[in-house]
């Protein structure tokens, strides 16, 4: 497994990677491997933190139907019936239409896949007075914004951060 990785890792210019293989809830084998930082040379290590960047969308499905199917949520709610710190412009749209990227929303990361804020009452401030991109329901773009204000959703509906609420729910 080690030639192998190692043998990817250059074929695919991967800076870095953890690894655990586990069998029947034990561990066989945990390694890391190449950097966490190449230009500082900072090794992966054990308790490398590693982005997962639009792989919180899958947890965020999920998490959001699990509220679904507990009746606390329903997909054509309008999210101003849950979150009231929207843009009144931004009330009508669906959880539904934010699952799958036909609000129109504006989105919170620039064309140079740079976020435009650091917090999401930062996003939601500086989103609120662009003009809606097209009308919700008539089109589909890929938007992180949509999943921003669900991952808001799940916290308020839940009580709970976004990152308890998914911990909380793989036990």
């Amino acid at each position: 497994m080690d030639s192998y990785l190692h043998d990817e890792i250059a074929k695919r210019h991967i800076p870095g990677l953890a690894l655990a293989v586990i069998r029947h809830g034990r561990i066989e084998k945990l390694s890391t491997y190449g950097y966490a930082n190449a230009e500082f040379s900072v090794l992966v290590g054990r308790s490398t933190r590693f982005q997962v960047a639009s792989i919180t969308k899958e947890f965020t499905s999920v998490a959001l139907m699990m509220l679904v199917e507990a009746g606390q949520v329903k997909l054509d709610d309008p999210i101003g019936a849950h979150l009231d710190n929207l843009p009144e412009s931004w009330w009508g749209l669906t959880i539904r239409q934010l699952l799958n990227h036909t609000t129109g929303l504006p989105d919170i990361i620039n064309k140079a896949s740079e976020s435009l804020a650091d917090t999401p009452d930062e996003a939601i401030k500086l989103l609120r007075d662009k003009p809606m991109e097209f009308a919700p329901g008539s089109q589909w773009s890929y938007n992180q914004t949509n999943y921003l204000l669900l991952q808001l959703l799940i916290e308020r509906l839940s009580g709970m951060s976004f990152e308890k609420f998914c911990s909380a729910s793989l036990r």
